[in-house]
């Protein structure tokens, strides 16, 4: 994986809504099928993004209007990101304020695997952190690499960025019940710094957005 791309996946693995829901769904009674649905969705969506956004970088001259257009949208994309930061940031609960987990969640524990892949991809798709991040990989993707060599980048990029999930969902079906203290240490400490983690992402994928994008301009 090149430096460029690094960074990206990075930034997608910390995205922590797809990180909080297969914990919870390896907390759940369903959590072997429930939790590798849900890896799977979320990292045949990863990849399917990044892989056709690469095709559509490879097919697409550099010097053309539609690739010269897609770095400062993505500069503008990025600004945007920290102003929701820090509109999340300001506005967030006063430090005493009760902690609730996010509504979504309660649905999530119950979901089997059918419905958790359904999740998985809908958290990559509509995911205004994620999407624009497997585009800016997949342009890179393209741009840079033969079809081959760009199938290759795009499975490694895949993994990467994925982790976060896929290590966790594996870990589960390798320790079983022993993986459920750490689970549960991990969900209670992601709903209790939901905010500030979520604002950290969109500052830092913000940042990733500006720069790769900067450089093409």
């Amino acid at each position: 994986m090149t430096s460029e791309l690094l960074p990206i996946a990075l930034g997608v693995a910390l995205s922590p809504a797809p990180v909080l829901a297969v914990g919870v769904m390896l907390l759940a009674h369903r959590a072997s099928a429930a939790g590798l649905g849900f890896t799977a969705g979320w990292v045949v969506a990863l990849g399917s993004l990044t892989g056709v956004a690469a095709a559509v970088s490879g097919a697409v001259s550099p010097s053309s209007g539609l690739a010269r257009a897609s770095y400062p949208i993505q500069v503008a994309f990025g600004a945007a990101l920290l102003g929701i930061a820090a509109r999340q940031w300001f506005t967030r609960p006063d430090a005493d304020a009760k902690v609730v987990a996010p509504k979504w969640m309660t649905s999530a524990a119950a979901f089997g695997p059918g419905r958790a892949a359904v999740l998985g991809v809908v958290l990559v798709v509509a995911n205004p952190k994620v999407v624009p991040l497997c585009l800016a990989a997949g342009r890179e993707i393209g741009s840079t690499s033969a079809a081959g060599a760009a199938a290759v980048a795009v499975g490694v990029f895949t993994v990467v960025a994925g982790s976060t999930v896929i290590v966790p969902a594996c870990a589960q079906l390798v320790a079983g019940p022993r993986m459920r203290p750490g689970l549960e240490a991990m969900e209670a400490w992601l709903i209790a710094h939901y905010t500030p983690v979520v604002c950290l992402t969109l500052v830092v994928v913000g940042a990733l957005l500006i720069v790769t994008g900067a450089r093409g301009i």
